[in-house]
């Protein structure tokens, strides 16, 4: 959604915005205005009061003086009401909401009209197209058993990274979760496979992704609207499901908190008898607060290998270390009950659900 809400803030040259609505879609909205520079000077919301990202949120006026972006879904109960209050105070207004489809992305902006522009809450597990609703990547039987009995590695970010010799793992398979490709500048090593789930990270690194034409990259099936299947390097598993370890990538996946988790259900699918976590820290230094919040950076953390991971602005979100330690310990049992294995050799690593043995000799 990034680039097409760039397109449409520059064809309307707009360089201050008011937003309404305080939810999910706000708040994905507001990452992407502040990454791009647009200043959104008031916040609107019927039903909220205090504070939005330090900008108080005010009850709707009687005339505005900027474009109102309307972050409500079209679906949600008062959208037209909403809408038709801002139409009677000729307020300007671009719509930002669900299952609004393709069109919306190719839409001119009419001088009178109401544009629409798909977007949801980053942490939202849907797919704002209903026509790639549909969709299931049949490309992933490919990869089926293709790694039978083989040991691979995935790759954490945390800062451990950096202490482990990438000449050791250079013949053995990797997965590469986000933004490992953050670390392609300081060093020769390649993943074998890139993994990333969630829909804001992808947002934030789509153009990375699509570059990376000889990495098969692995997305969520919920980004289908953010990169589109029209890249022969791309792949999409899913949809999203909750509370399981998915035997089949190609009807459904599941987050389990971490893309870690993902990765552990593609290593399961290819085959791989042996799974070594590495740069999985589990401590993320420097963060404070309660886990699945969205947290705008304000200043480089030293939680990842790279400490402008995140760029100033963008929105993270917070680990639940709970939840993502329940679904290791789910994952280890269906590893360990088809007589594979996943072991942990970060470096100083926190993470306490698999056992821990040094990288030389998990290799053997």
């Amino acid at each position: 959604m990034s680039d097409c809400v760039k397109a449409m803030m520059q064809s309307l040259a707009l360089t201050e915005v008011a937003l309404w609505g305080t939810g999910e879609t706000g708040q994905l909205l507001f990452a992407i205005l502040t990454g791009i520079g647009v200043k959104v000077c008031e916040v609107y919301d019927s039903k909220a009061s205090g504070h939005f990202h330090g900008i108080v949120i005010k009850r709707p006026p009687t005339s505005f003086n900027f474009t109102v972006l309307l972050a409500v879904a079209p679906d949600s109960p008062g959208f037209n009401e909403i809408l038709a209050y801002l139409k009677r105070h000729e307020s300007r207004v671009i719509c930002f909401g669900s299952d609004v489809g393709a069109d919306a992305y190719r839409s001119e902006i009419a001088g009178n009209g109401l544009p629409v522009v798909s977007g949801e809450g980053p942490l939202a597990h849907s797919l704002n197209n209903k026509a790639l609703r549909q969709f299931r990547d049949t490309r992933l039987i490919k990869f089926r058993d293709r790694h039978d009995g083989e040991t691979c590695i995935i790759l954490g970010n945390g800062p451990s990274l950096l202490k482990m010799d990438f000449t050791q793992i250079s013949q053995v398979p990797t997965f590469g979760l986000n933004k490992v490709f953050k670390l392609f500048g300081i060093s020769t090593f390649r993943p074998t496979y890139l993994c990333s789930y969630i829909k804001d990270v992808v947002g934030q690194c789509a153009t990375e992704f699509k570059q990376l034409d000889t990495l098969p990259i692995f997305l969520a099936h919920e980004c289908l609207d953010i990169v589109p299947p029209v890249y022969d390097h791309i792949y999409y598993v899913g949809p999203h499901k909750q509370n399981l370890f998915s035997l089949d990538p190609m009807k459904e996946i599941c987050c389990g908190f971490t893309v870690s988790y993902v990765a552990m259900q593609l290593a399961f699918y290819m085959g791989f008898r042996k799974v070594i976590l590495v740069g999985m820290d589990h401590n993320y230094a420097g963060f404070e607060g309660k886990g699945d919040q969205w947290q705008r950076i304000e200043e480089s953390r030293p939680m990842h290998f790279d400490p402008d991971y995140f760029s100033k602005g963008q929105f993270w979100q917070t680990p639940n270390f709970k939840m993502m330690e329940s679904y290791f310990a789910f994952a280890r049992h269906i590893f360990e009950h088809s007589g594979r294995r996943i072991v942990d050799a970060t470096v100083d690593g926190n993470l306490k659900v698999f056992d821990k043995i040094p990288l030389q000799d998990a290799l053997i």
